[in-house]
């Protein structure tokens, strides 16, 4: 292999193999020792790090979170000869046990959140667990921060690359997918205090099988509840990544519309309750359950109006009387709470294109 004029390895021969990959070599495992390592330099610098950002974002009403830590590494931590590092740079996809989070990221996370808190931040602190899932045990033992109320769960969710391009990449696609889901959601479901956030997911080229797996992994994300952001926008000669097609806009800034209409989802950011319930499907059918709570501050829900609705769309709530409708902008609605006496109620909204009949 050929080095730079640094003595490091040119770029061109270090992309001839997939990033991901160099996350089983013991060298790579070595660095993330050293940074799980309570008192390394690696270490302290990560705490530096992150005081100095809470300082200087904590009074920032826009910023929505701080998540600690990117795709954190349990392979190859200890040593050449661990069986990981003997895998030629593929490590084994899935883990039976959580101590890495358990004996590593927990204490740095916890050291982390005690830097952020002590610069003033109050805003959520997100943390991931390691990259592979895992069967027969927890994300995390518990939540990673303890009692602290103002924290979440980061993950992403991916399959390999090419998963569209025939029916037994499809079908391996479907399995992942389901595996990733049952790491994440039941640790979400077991500590309701916890927000869960997909941070990271999707990487596709578009073809159809692709879309109908997005479609499967959003589906999946409304029946959760969960928040979530597509990788990726714009390519900005990312070279960290497995496929080129993948970025909502193609290099000539035109937007691809079939991957647009499949994340393009009817939502509710905002909800003055308790959600049981919410769910899109592609034909723009959108359904939102909620117990009403709140009175003085509506339910938002957005919706793409041209992709979707572009000839109009109907709505019903149940009970009727309860909710008045405002339309407050192009491709937003307010729905705020009529009567004080629907606190407590059970609401059910039901969008849908008018052009359909439900």
């Amino acid at each position: 292999m050929s080095l730079n004029a640094s003595g490091f390895p040119l770029r061109a021969d270090c992309l001839k193999r997939l990033f991901s990959e160099y996350y089983s070599t013991f060298q790579v495992g070595a660095l993330w020792a050293e940074l799980y390592r309570e008192g390394s330099e690696l270490y302290q610098g990560f705490l530096r790090y992150w005081t100095a950002v809470a300082e200087e974002f904590k009074d920032e009403p826009q910023l929505l979170a701080f998540e600690l830590l990117n795709e954190p590494s349990g392979t190859c931590l200890e040593a050449h000869t661990a069986l990981d590092c003997l895998l030629t740079g593929e490590a084994m996809p899935i883990r039976f046990s959580d101590s890495v989070e358990a004996t590593k990221l927990m204490p740095l996370y916890q050291a982390a959140a005690r830097a952020i808190r002590g610069a003033g931040a109050p805003q959520v602190i997100l943390y991931e667990p390691t990259v592979w899932p895992k069967i027969g045990a927890p994300v995390f033992p518990g939540p990673a921060l303890g009692d602290d109320s103002q924290q979440g769960l980061a993950y992403h969710i991916y399959c390999a690359p090419g998963d569209g391009s025939n029916v037994a990449a499809g079908l391996v696609c479907d399995a992942a997918q389901t595996i990733f889901e049952h790491t994440f959601y039941p640790f979400l479901r077991s500590h309701k205090s916890l927000v869960g956030f997909m941070t990271e997911f999707g990487a596709v080229g578009g073809n159809r099988l692709e879309l109908v797996h997005l479609t499967n992994l959003l589906e999946a994300a409304d029946e959760h509840l969960q928040s979530w952001t597509y990788w990726q926008l714009k390519k900005f000669k990312d070279f960290t990544t497995a496929n080129a097609e993948e970025p909502l806009f193609r290099p000539d800034g035109q937007v691809e519309t079939g991957k647009l209409r499949t994340l393009s989802r009817t939502y509710a950011p905002a909800i003055a309750g308790i959600p049981t319930k919410m769910h899109f499907d592609k034909t723009g059918v959108f359904e939102l359950d909620f117990l009403a709570t709140v009175q003085d501050a509506p339910t938002e829900i957005y919706l793409n109006e041209a992709l979707h609705y572009p000839e109009g769309y109907s709505m019903e709530v149940d009970p009727s009387n309860c909710l008045s409708v405002q339309k407050a902008q192009r491709n937003y609605l307010n729905l705020t709470l009529a009567h004080s006496a629907c606190l407590g109620q059970q609401l059910k909204v039901r969008l849908w294109p008018t052009t359909r009949f439900v």
